[in-house]
């Protein structure tokens, strides 16, 4: 695309994805490797080239495993319709797509290795493969994973949502079957195009079995690439399309700068820094750092958010309590001897966690035992305005 088109495409993506989580999140360093992977490919399809973008996807994995494997996967089918439409000997195939594997298994293995030495092959295996596969897969967040029920109110807080799902899937099989159509038309860029849908499509389907908006807007990139080619490829409506891109883009920034103003009117001063939250997160922020001393150890039990801010330490070995049955049997009991272990004074606990009082035995729902140990050891200290719970431990049961 032309550098005006390029621009635009920047500005959605920042305003658009970008501008909407504000989240250092490890799928954007995944994204980040795939996309210089596709960069690298562009150019030239070299050997070496191939070893340098399968290192890039196994760069991608370290950060995600599932992004960067299913990166690999398109690149794989990509070289194979490649090579189906330049009829080239299968021998250059198998060199090509073996080269790729080298140097994706090259670069995951070296920046495993400390983990590797730490845990062993075993450990590493079920953490990041078995785990994902068979507790976290599974999941189905409701809506889709979208950001919140339907309502008026937050109508356009959804419908940004919605607009994401809506095109990425519409703009990925427009260009598929375009590349399928124009296979053998010289003048279409077919390489870049292909590959681009390819590895756009792949990570969309991937993040689809476990969606929420927030893996799905992370691996958005190379769909809003591709929204920005279409429209400048439609000779007739691309003035007005743009046009509307641009009107709407500079709306929704505007809109997203008064909102942060308008939700995060709070300033404090907390033992990392000062910051602006929500009224809500102020009260517990606020709370919290009352009741507590820097390198104290306090359980956050449903998102580690106050750690770093309140510069307390996680008592456990888990990193959050999920519910039903997304954290194991072994690690709930793990988790309560961590906290009788370091008579740990305060667990803040969260309403979707289920009500202390509900201690029935259900199928499938871990949580139970902790919910019984933190009522026979801990009592409530205070309640937030969203449900979530302050419980301190009681004199009785601390060692002295």
């Amino acid at each position: 695309m032309n550098r005006r088109s390029a621009v635009l495409a920047t500005a959605v993506f920042l305003v658009l994805i970008y501008g909407k989580l504000l989240n250092g999140t490890h799928h954007f360093f995944s994204v980040l490797a795939i996309m210089g992977a596709v960069k690298i490919y562009m150019r030239k399809i070299t050997p070496s080239a191939t070893v340098v973008a399968g290192a890039f996807l196994g760069t991608a994995s370290f950060f995600t495993q599932t992004h960067g494997g299913a990166a690999l996967l398109a690149f794989a089918v990509f070289l194979i319709w490649r090579q189906s439409r330049e009829k080239q000997p299968w021998f250059h195939l198998i060199r090509k797509e073996s080269l790729l594997f080298i140097g994706y298994s090259a670069a995951l293995l070296m920046l495993s290795a400390p983990l590797i030495a730490a845990l062993g092959w075993k450990q590493l295996w079920y953490s990041q493969v078995t785990y994902t596969r068979q507790y976290v897969v599974p999941m189905r967040p409701p809506l889709l994973g979208l950001p919140g029920p339907f309502t008026l109110r937050g109508a356009l807080k959804l419908s940004q949502a919605v607009f994401v799902y809506l095109f990425l899937p519409t703009v990925y099989l427009l260009t598929l079957w375009r590349c399928w159509r124009e296979r053998d038309a010289p003048t279409f860029p077919w390489e870049r195009i292909t590959l681009l849908s390819l590895v756009g499509f792949f990570l969309m389907v991937e993040v689809s079995f476990s969606l929420n908006w927030l893996r799905l807007y992370a691996v958005s990139l190379a769909g809003v690439i591709l929204l920005i080619w279409c429209i400048d490829q439609a000779r007739k409506i691309r003035p007005y399309a743009v046009a509307a891109m641009w009107i709407g883009i500079s709306c929704l920034a505007v809109w997203q700068t008064i909102a942060a103003y308008a939700y995060q009117p709070r300033k404090t001063h907390l033992p990392a820094g000062e910051v602006a939250v929500s009224p809500l997160s102020y009260e517990k922020l606020h709370w919290m750092m009352e009741h507590t001393r820097p390198e104290q150890f306090v359980f956050q039990a449903a998102w580690p958010g106050i750690y770093l801010s309140l510069q307390l330490r996680n008592p456990v070995f888990v990193d959050q309590i999920l519910p039903g049955d997304g954290t194991r049997q072994e690690e709930v009991a793990l988790t309560i001897r961590q906290l009788e272990e370091k008579q740990v004074p305060y667990v803040l606990w969260a309403a979707r966690l289920g009500s202390m009082d509900n201690l029935a035995v259900r199928p499938n729902d871990h949580v139970v035992p902790l919910r019984a140990y933190l009522h026979s050891h801990y009592s409530e200290e205070h309640t937030f305005p969203d449900g979530d719970q302050v419980w301190q431990r009681n004199e009785s049961t601390s060692s002295h």
